[in-house]
């Protein structure tokens, strides 16, 4: 899916917010990668974006993977994200990641911010409650 579905959105915003956007490695714009690369891997390809750019803490707005990759970035380096907005995430939490338990405390870590955890998610209408 991507960016193209939210361009209108990114365009209003974009008069009155700086809107950066990110192509992963491997995909859109960015170049070819050698796999595996793992989410973990692109949560610090972000890191390293978002401090070259200074002046955060940045509001995170994820797509799909990319929603999960934050939650991901946001208990990693929490100073580096103030708010998430997630679009389509996988509430399964399944990653690459060997170790369930690790994948578990992190989820659990994300819940415990006082800033993120889960007081509102929006459902699509006829979708049950999370």
């Amino acid at each position: 899916m991507g960016w193209p579905p939210f361009q209108p959105v990114l365009d209003q915003l974009c008069q009155e917010f700086r809107i950066i956007t990110i192509d992963m490695r491997g995909t859109g714009a960015s170049d070819r990668l050698s796999r595996p690369y793992s989410l973990a891997e692109h949560v610090e390809d972000v890191r390293t974006v978002l401090e070259a750019l200074g002046a955060g803490p940045f509001i995170g707005i994820g797509v799909s993977r990319g929603a999960n990759l934050l939650v991901k970035l946001s208990v990693a380096y929490p100073q580096l994200l103030c708010k998430l907005m997630l679009v389509g995430p996988s509430l399964s939490w399944i990653d690459q990641t060997p170790n369930k338990a690790r994948e578990f405390s992190s989820k659990r870590a994300w819940n415990r911010r006082s800033d993120f955890g889960s007081r509102w998610f929006f459902n699509e209408p006829g979708m049950g409650p999370l």
